[in-house]
């Protein structure tokens, strides 16, 4: 596959990348090498082996969702440091000026 600037900046913009000028030669080369390694990857012969769904052997321990002791909107929101009538208030954790 051709690995050219215009390929390179729109993968970057897909993944939300910013890509400076003197980034472009080693990034469109590093690229180059990962789909030739990907490449080889398609020719090895998988016949017979299962695919993998785990890199694990454990087996989760599940247990049945059981709804446990309910309490009413207003006895949770009495615990609430900062509310507004039926909301909780919380302070503002991410600052999208983006």
């Amino acid at each position: 596959m051709e690995i050219d600037k215009n390929t390179l900046y729109r993968l970057a913009e897909l993944a939300r990348l910013e890509i400076k000028p003197e980034q472009e030669e080693k990034l469109t080369k590093d690229l180059f090498q990962i789909i030739n390694w990907v490449a080889q990857l398609q020719e090895v012969n998988t016949d017979g082996i299962e695919p993998l769904l785990n890199m694990s052997h454990e087996i989760n321990a599940m247990r049945e969702d059981v709804r446990g002791n309910m309490i009413s909107n207003d006895e949770a929101l009495s615990h609430a440091k900062q509310k507004d009538e039926q909301y909780f208030l919380v302070n503002k954790v991410i600052d999208n000026k983006a």
